[in-house]
């Protein structure tokens, strides 16, 4: 009990009366004693009649409490301190629209858990896991009631907040939620897509399946006339709409080139369609040209100082290029990843390796193109396809683009970049030897094995080195299961668009 009414003694932290008596000293105060003078008539300070009083001492200011703040600030760690965030922005939902909104609760979750995890709370922990876990069930069960409204609805949810927390708080570098979303796709059809805001929800899983479909080497279905089309009859399509319409054929073409067997009567029809492709891209890139002149300068990397590179190519990448918009920059990135992409294709196609091409082909003629690219103007960086002579060029534009990327998409803020260009010039890095100076380019955070091996999986081999090489295969099994007892169901048809060598 406290004691309030015995005179309290003057001993600390509490008197001894109230001790001896076993009470629980209510405190005290020392009061301030304030006495009020005035100047007297011989200039000495003269004490106001009753101008003494007792002021309390002040107390101290209780504990200010963050948690109201502490949606805002798992968003601002988030973004200012993960080397992916600013390429999923788009992907993550930063306010709620409405009470219980599962795609918000998702995206905070992603936040809240990589604070977690980098400041070692347990408190966040809980909260992470609590809300990941209901957007799940909310994804659940509007999967279950097989309408199309729900299902579209989640696709954000499923393609952004679901993915990015299984890859960055739980570093699980499965593919579930990769499947869900494009059976959610397939689920609701094109004509689904044609109006917002799910055509913006189609254009994110297209990169995102696209992605998915190259790093597997494998056909997708996104390849067919129907997904190039139907969604867009009711909108203009942008030029990234364009790009991507071309890119998504590049998949199901690597599936031929890197497979086991292929019959040697087929080497000649394989040529043609990959000079095909490679005649759209070049073609798209005529016309980008057109609608964006004079778009780019050179300019100082924002991350130079990270970036160490040998002598013969920090000629080339000593400055970087920067555009107008981070859109431009996010386009030219996809162009000549892809351009460099199918030049690694053609080699394989021609029984050499991509390495060892593009090495001996940089050690023969990197004086001259270092000659021409001193020549060019700062204003005019970008090289146009009728001036590109040697394939690795397509790499060092690539790279010197990338330089300066995140810091424009940190700007943007709304812009969906997937891995695909970068995993594509990261596997280009390896063969010169120049991957860690890539890897600052992304962010400073160490890598683990486990996400450089996700980079690594875009290389271009003779040998297929697809997981889904088979149906009985692991990690392929793992992509196919929603549920841990569906592992018997093969969905690779679902995923991928079945062809004669997944059937065979």
């Amino acid at each position: 009990m406290d004691n309030t009414d015995e005179k309290l003694g003057r001993e600390t932290p509490a008197c001894a009366r109230c001790l001896k008596a076993g009470f629980k000293c209510a405190g005290y105060n020392l009061p301030l004693r304030v006495q009020e003078h005035i100047i007297g008539h011989n200039g000495d300070l003269v004490q106001v009649p009753g101008g003494v009083r007792n002021i309390s001492r002040p107390q101290p200011p209780r504990p200010f409490s963050l948690v109201g703040f502490q949606e805002q600030i798992a968003f601002s760690f988030f973004f200012n301190s993960h080397r992916w965030a600013h390429f999923w922005r788009p992907l993550l939902q930063l306010i709620p629209e409405e009470e219980n909104d599962s795609n918000y609760k998702a995206s905070l979750a992603v936040a809240l858990g990589y604070m977690a995890k980098i400041t070692k709370s347990s408190d966040l922990v809980e909260q992470a896991i609590e809300l990941n876990t209901y957007a799940v069930k909310e994804v659940r069960a509007a999967l279950a009631r097989r309408s199309k409204p729900d299902s579209a609805r989640m696709l954000m949810t499923i393609v952004g907040a679901l993915g990015i927390y299984n890859y960055t708080v739980d570093q699980k570098f499965h593919y579930v939620h990769h499947y869900g979303a494009q059976m959610i796709v397939k689920f609701c059809g094109p004509t689904y897509f044609q109006k917002e805001p799910y055509l913006t929800s189609f254009r994110h899983s297209r990169k995102m399946l696209y992605c998915l479909s190259l790093s597997f080497k494998c056909k997708t279905f996104l390849s067919e006339q129907i997904w190039k089309t139907v969604p867009f009859q009711l909108s203009s399509k942008t030029t990234e709409d364009k790009l991507f319409d071309i890119l998504v054929d590049i998949p199901g073409l690597a599936e031929i080139i890197t497979s086991l067997h292929r019959p040697p009567g087929e080497v000649v029809e394989v040529a043609e369609k990959l000079q095909s492709l490679r005649s759209k891209v070049i073609r798209w890139r005529g016309e980008w040209q057109l609608l964006n002149p004079q778009c780019a300068t050179e300019a100082v990397k924002v991350s130079s100082r990270n970036m160490i590179f040998p002598p013969c190519l920090e000629e080339f990448l000593s400055t970087g290029i920067l555009f107008q918009t981070a859109q431009q920059a996010v386009e030219l990135l996809h162009y000549n990843s892809a351009m460099l992409y199918l030049s690694h294709l053609q080699y394989v196609l021609e029984g050499d390796s991509p390495s060892h091409r593009t090495m001996k082909s940089f050690t023969s003629h990197q004086a001259e193109c270092l000659k021409k690219l001193s020549e060019r103007q700062w204003s005019a960086p970008l090289l146009l396809p009728s001036e590109v002579e040697f394939q690795w060029q397509y790499g060092i534009e690539g790279l010197r683009i990338l330089a300066n990327i995140r810091h424009e998409l940190s700007v943007s803020r709304g812009i969906y970049l997937v891995a695909a260009p970068i995993a594509i010039l990261y596997c280009f890095s390896k063969y010169l030897d120049i991957k860690q100076g890539l890897l600052s380019m992304i962010g400073n955070e160490p890598w683990t094995e486990d996400e450089e091996s996700g980079l690594a999986r875009y290389e271009v081999t003779s040998v297929m080195a697809s997981p889904l090489g088979s149906v009985g295969d692991p990690e392929y099994r793992s992509m196919g299961k929603l549920e841990p007892q569906n592992y018997e169901t093969a969905n690779f048809q679902d995923l991928f668009v079945k062809t004669s060598r997944a059937s065979g």
